[in-house]
């Protein structure tokens, strides 16, 4: 008998200081030009993602610069049908358009993700580019994708954010949802970094 396999999905809303942002930018920038098998910098930054979730004070260094997180909020959420036929397209080579573009939006806590969304409940007007502002990256089964959220940008409060292969509109890869704690903030006083990860694994 064969293995099966079955999408895993999970995400992190991080927020930093104003006066962090050129060295998130730096290092979303140093991510992408990174080779395809090196992703140590992703992954460092994905596991002080989950130390700052479980209460620890993590720092990233970029440079001579060390960032401290004010906060890290953690979605686990299911792929939604769409995206997971589309990813199992771009396999096949039927489709080539890729998944790019992180959408955010303000759906209330009470509305969970469901596997037949299509959309986000309640989406930002603009989404972020990967490819400037941020990254995508796929390292075999598991696929990562974070963008920024600048200081200036009118998004608080934070709930969900999905993956998509277009600027508007498009097939939406995941539906995340922070409907613990949203994050939330003044604008001009802090940036976000909002990244999800895709993998598929072995179905016990």
């Amino acid at each position: 008998m064969g293995i099966r396999m079955r999408p895993k999905d999970w995400a992190y809303g991080a927020e930093f200081c104003q006066e962090d942002l050129p060295y998130l930018y730096r290092m979303a920038n140093i991510i992408r030009q990174q080779p395809e098998d090196n992703n140590k910098l992703l992954e460092s930054y994905y596991e002080k993602c989950q130390k700052r979730v479980n209460d620890h004070k993590p720092v990233i260094t970029i440079g001579n610069k060390n960032l401290e997180f004010i906060q890290v909020v953690k979605s686990d959420d299911i792929v939604v049908t769409t995206g997971l036929q589309h990813y199992l397209n771009l396999i096949l080579g039927t489709v080539s358009t890729r998944w790019r573009y992180i959408g955010y939006g303000s759906g209330g806590t009470t509305a969970n993700p469901s596997t037949g969304d299509s959309q986000l409940n309640s989406e930002y007007s603009t989404r972020i580019d990967t490819s400037t502002l941020g990254w995508a990256r796929v390292a075999g089964l598991k696929m990562m994708f974070g963008g920024i959220v600048g200081e200036s940008i009118s998004a608080s409060p934070l709930n969900e954010m999905g993956v998509f292969n277009a600027s508007s509109g498009g097939i939406m890869l995941n539906h995340n949802h922070f409907n613990q704690i949203a994050l939330t903030r003044t604008i001009g006083k802090s940036a976000f970094i909002l990244s999800s990860v895709y993998q598929l694994a072995p179905k016990a």
